[in-house]
């Protein structure tokens, strides 16, 4: 599934859906979210997965000078549904795995497996 199936889908607020969908993830020190490209950021998909960022810090290199530490292609399996929130209308409420890769090749996972 895409972010774009996820807007187009019949997922409630009701929290016991799970779905895996991929996209581009971006992440910051207080946001992290799934969109359908680069260009497309209005449309988005909340992501909550508590220590994400400080968890990659430790792993792989964070982009200098933004508020974004990473950007990349993302497929993540959780729970998700609605939020009710008018600019993020979708989020993952319990994020099961995260696999992810930067766009020089670094990957990354969450929950982490060591």
């Amino acid at each position: 599934m895409t972010v774009d199936d996820v807007f187009a889908s019949d997922i409630s607020y009701r929290h016991e859906r799970e779905e895996t969908v991929s996209g581009v993830l971006v992440v910051s020190r207080l946001l992290t979210f799934l969109c359908p490209s680069e260009e497309a950021r209005d449309r988005c998909i909340l992501v909550n997965a508590p220590g994400l960022r400080d968890l990659w810090v430790t792993r792989i290199p964070p982009m200098a000078g933004t508020m974004v530490a990473y950007t990349g292609i993302a497929t993540i399996t959780g729970q998700i549904c609605k939020t009710g929130l008018a600019p993020v209308p979708y989020a993952f409420v319990a994020v099961r795995s995260l696999d992810f890769e930067t766009s020089y090749g670094m990957r990354a996972e969450y929950p982490a497996k060591d």
